[in-house]
């Protein structure tokens, strides 16, 4: 059983997102969602992965 959960970046028009700032993010998150699947299911491994990355997004 999949289940998917999305973080999403909004920019503004015309920028560019600043790499630290999604660096740190993109690393809270994958800790977030490892913690929260080690609590309700210790034994399941799970793979954070880049999806639907688009130019400029």
């Amino acid at each position: 059983m999949g289940l998917d959960l999305v973080l999403e970046f909004e920019i503004e028009k015309g920028r560019s997102p600043d790499l630290e700032s999604v660096a740190r993010a993109l690393l809270a998150w994958n800790d977030a969602v490892q913690a929260a699947c080690a609590a309700i299911s210790p034994s399941v491994k799970v793979v954070v992965e880049l999806a639907g990355v688009e130019h400029g997004s």
